[in-house]
């Protein structure tokens, strides 16, 4: 299958396969794609979106066919979750100061207009 067919097959612009190739998460098996190519084309973008990326990614991927290794595809996985809560704590750090600013403008206006607090 060309690329063309793959990115409509697969619902991924043809820019983002060739991405994918370069980065090492998809391999072609010849000239052309074949349907293996492409197996693990949702855990690639899911992981992808979630933060993971480079060579974890790719080990996790290389992992996935090799029976005994759940226990460090949970590691990577863990890892990865890790990271994501951090940044989600960090982003909900930011909008609890977000928050503060507006609780303090509201405040401000209210008692330049003579309002109740």
């Amino acid at each position: 299958m060309t690329i063309r067919e793959a990115a409509a097959r697969y619902n991924v612009d043809e820019e983002t396969l060739k991405t994918y190739e370069k980065d090492g998460y998809i391999a072609k098996s010849g000239e052309e794609y074949a349907e293996g190519d492409f197996s693990n084309i949702g855990i690639i973008r899911i992981l992808l979106g979630g933060g993971m990326e480079g060579d974890e990614l790719r080990s996790y991927l290389r992992l996935l066919g090799i029976s005994g290794t759940e226990s460090e595809r949970i590691r990577l996985l863990r890892i990865q979750r890790v990271r994501l809560l951090d940044e989600i704590h960090e982003k909900q750090q930011a909008l609890d100061h977000i928050d503060y600013f507006i609780y303090q403008i509201k405040t401000a206006e209210k008692l330049k207009n003579g309002g109740i607090i």
